[in-house]
């Protein structure tokens, strides 16, 4: 179990009740070849409307990493709102 994260995932479905588009995420951060989903940059820039549940960007650059830092920095927030 150790290093496959990716294994985690349906334990996450409870998150969904809490805020779709953090659950949407934390799948897209979780999957065994992490991505950055479209759900997290709108979470991250507070968008409001509709976001695609299959847009996403492979983590490639380091803003996109620190993109996933200040996400994962306001998880708690985002879930206790």
């Amino acid at each position: 179990m150790a290093g496959t994260a990716w294994r985690a995932r349906d334990a996450l479905d409870l998150l969904a009740t809490l805020d779709m588009t953090s659950w949407a995420s934390l799948l897209g951060l979780l999957g065994e070849c992490p991505v950055l989903p479209a759900a997290l940059t709108a979470t991250i820039e507070r968008r409001a409307g509709a976001v695609s549940a299959t847009a996403f960007e492979f983590i490639a650059t380091s803003s996109e990493i620190g993109e996933v830092r200040a996400f994962m920095g306001k998880l708690l927030d985002f879930l206790t709102r």
